[in-house]
Order: structure tokens, then sequence, then C-alpha cells
């Protein structure tokens, strides 16, 4: 089995939220929310997520920005 990077996996699943059924949704959010405020735990950094959100394409950007509005950890200021 294949695990991917924890901030890889945060990228991704704000990526693809608003397109996931509710009950799906909500449980994407809450593991990036629990990943997002124990990254140091496992050995990441927010700067790591910044680097992979770097790579997206404006209109990918958009949608893990609109994605992480609705989070109770404020990482804006990473993706700006």
């Amino acid at each position: 089995m294949t695990v991917p990077e924890p901030t890889a996996y945060i990228v991704q699943k704000l990526m693809i939220n608003a397109g996931r059924p509710e009950p799906k949704k909500q449980r994407d959010l809450d593991s990036v929310d629990y990943l997002l405020r124990n990254l140091e735990k496992y050995g990441y950094t927010l700067n790591r997520v910044r680097e992979i959100f770097d790579t997206l394409t404006p209109k990918l950007k958009a949608q893990v920005r609109n994605a992480a509005e609705s989070l109770s950890v404020d990482f804006s200021v990473l993706l700006s």
C-alpha cells in the first residue's frame, strides 16, 4: 500500500473537495483539519504544504483556497 505524504494529502483533499458528496466532503475536511493541527508531530511543516500548493495551476489554487475557508485551522497566509 502506498501512503501519501501528509502535506500532499492535505492539498489533494482540498483540491477535490468541491466535487465530493457531502458525507465524504466533511470527512475529508475533518482529516485535513486534523493533519494541519498535527503536522509537526509527523515531521512536516506548513512550508511543505506551500511548496506543493505553489506547483498548482491558478484554477486548482482557487479550488484549494475555497475549500480551506471552511477549516478551523487558519493557514490562508500560506495560500496567498
